[in-house]
């Protein structure tokens, strides 16, 4: 199985400071469950352009991690932010179901 992170470019920027990474790591779930709430409380069509800008926020974290598929459902969600209600919903469930496989994993490597 595939790991949902690839810290292979992460860890060629942090030069193996393993206490940079540590509060990186930190940072990336502080922010990124943030940038879900924002998510969550802008889904109205009206909010369309917080939404874009919120998930293109979500989309370069995630990259930057090396979370290659969460970064894919964040361009998603950046690209289809004048979709209906229900899709963004299941653009939500999506983005949140592999948040939390790339939350695990990162888990499992923090001290």
């Amino acid at each position: 199985m595939e790991e949902p992170v690839d810290l292979t470019n992460f860890r060629g920027m942090t030069g193996g400071d393993t206490a940079m990474e540590q509060e990186l790591f930190r940072e990336f779930l502080s922010s990124f469950e943030k940038g879900l709430k924002s998510l969550q409380e802008n889904i109205a069509p009206t909010m369309a352009d917080v939404w874009h800008l919120h998930a293109h926020s979500l989309r370069g974290t995630s990259l930057n991690l090396g979370a290659k598929k969460l970064g894919d459902l964040c361009k998603k969600a950046q690209n289809d932010d004048r979709a209906p209600v229900e899709a963004k919903n299941t653009m939500l469930e999506n983005i949140r179901a592999e948040y939390e496989q790339v939350r695990q994993f990162l888990l499992t490597i923090m001290v």
